[in-house]
C-alpha cells in the first residue's frame, strides 16, 4: 500500500505477526533486566551498547544509557548496596523468564519458525543474543566495592 506517497508492507500472515510480537515481549524481558543492571550495578559495555542501538536506535540508547548512568550515580553507597542485593533477586528472578519466553516462543510457534526459518531464527538472536540472557552475578559478589570493576581471578 502506498502511505504519504512511500510504499509501505503489511505482513499477512498472522502466525508471523504473533510471532513478531512474542519476539517484542521478549526484547522488552531482556531490556528491563539490563536496565536493572545498569542502573545498579554497571554501565553497559560495548555489546550491550550496540544491541540497544541496533533495537533503539543510537538517540533511543543514548536516552536509556543517559537515565541509567544519572541513577546509579545518584546513589549513596549504603543505598547502592541494599540495591544491588534486591537487584541480584530481580535479575535471576526475569533471567528465569527469559528461558521460560524463549522456551514458550520455541514450542508456540515451531510451525512459524520453521516456515520463515531465516526470519525467525534471525529475530530470535537480535531480540534476545545468548550472552545477555545471563548475568555473571558471581563476580558482583559482596567483597566486590561498588563502583570498582571486579577483578578478574588469576590461574594458579
Amino acid at each position: 500500500m502506498k502511505f504519504r506517497n512511500e510504499s509501505r508492507y503489511d505482513i499477512v500472515d498472522k502466525s508471523l505477526v504473533n510471532f513478531i510480537g512474542d519476539c517484542w515481549d521478549l526484547f522488552k524481558l531482556v531490556l528491563k533486566k539490563l536496565q536493572i543492571v545498569w542502573r545498579t550495578i554497571r554501565g553497559p559495555n560495548d555489546q550491550e551498547i550496540k544491541w540497544l542501538e541496533l533495537i533503539k536506535g543510537r538517540t533511543g540508547a543514548d536516552a536509556i544509557r543517559m537515565q541509567a548512568y544519572q541513577q546509579r550515580h545518584s546513589l549513596n553507597k549504603s543505598k547502592r548496596k541494599q540495591l544491588v542485593v534486591s537487584a541480584k533477586k530481580e535479575i535471576m528472578y526475569l533471567e528465569e523468564e527469559i528461558q521460560e519466553s524463549i522456551t514458550y516462543l520455541i514450542e508456540w510457534h515451531t510451525d512459524t519458525i520453521n516456515k520463515y526459518r531465516f526470519p525467525a531464527e534471525r529475530i530470535l538472536e537480535i531480540v534476545a543474543p545468548k550472552a545477555l540472557q545471563k548475568s555473571d552475578l558471581r563476580r558482583i559478589g559482596p567483597k566486590h566495592r561498588i563502583g570498582q570493576p571486579a577483578m578478574a581471578k588469576s590461574a594458579p
